[in-house]
């Protein structure tokens, strides 16, 4: 019986009742090898080239597994640098690739937009969590560059709006009404750090969170 009709033979019958998984790693190789070996015909035996093969089957499957295990290792040891690297950043004011400011006590946090060309009208459109528009303030003629916009709290019938976060999304358009790019960046002071299943984040002093990655610049 060959290799292959042992491998196949044992991936067909064998039944895994623990929910581990069924791949054969370099023992389990090995053993089938020397299995295949043992109760190989006599009258007519693995020929050189074909044991040679399969060794180097063997060789390669270990290799393989040298290799995913050491990337394991070396994923692991890069989160656990990345995690240690974020705390540096406690106490420090950062900015970052973002949209939300938090209203407190009729006070919002400041944000800056970036335009990447001239824009003959740009408005600032300012959203609650339900995702409804609290307001909408028009800026003008703007030309290409990094301006600050700071939100006076209020709605479009003038009230104060409650405290909590918002977003806001600017669009602005050229002489020829064709959309201009806007980016958007957060800023505030780091209090606390957390990994995440989607990375590190950090924690500003006003509760907003921003991905250790979108940090743009730091500041002690």
């Amino acid at each position: 019986m060959s290799l292959e009709a042992i491998i196949s033979s044992t991936t067909n019958t064998t039944t895994v009742a623990d929910g581990s998984s069924s791949t054969l790693d370099s023992d389990a190789f090995l053993q089938l090898l020397l299995t295949e070996i043992e109760y190989q015909d006599p009258l007519d035996p693995m020929d050189n080239t074909e044991y040679v093969a399969q060794l180097a089957q063997l060789s390669s499957l270990e290799q393989l597994t040298s290799i995913s295990s050491g990337m394991d290792d070396v994923l692991e040891a890069v989160g656990q640098q990345t995690s240690t690297t974020a705390l540096f950043y406690l106490g420090a004011t950062v900015e970052a690739e973002g949209d939300s400011i938090t209203l407190e006590d009729g006070e919002a946090e400041t944000m800056t937009f970036i335009l990447a060309d001239d824009a003959s009208s740009v408005t600032a459109n300012v959203y609650g969590s339900d995702g409804s528009i609290v307001s909408s303030v028009l800026l003008g003629e703007l030309d290409s560059g990094s301006y600050t916009f700071a939100w006076d709290g209020t709605n479009a019938a003038g009230v104060v709006a409650d405290d909590g976060e918002y977003t806001v999304a600017f669009s602005a358009e050229d002489e020829d009404g064709a959309s201009v790019d806007v980016s958007t960046t957060i800023s505030g002071v780091v209090s606390g750090v957390e990994t995440t299943s989607s990375g590190v984040e950090l924690t500003l002093a006003d509760g907003r969170t921003v991905a250790l990655s979108d940090i743009t610049s730091v500041s002690f």
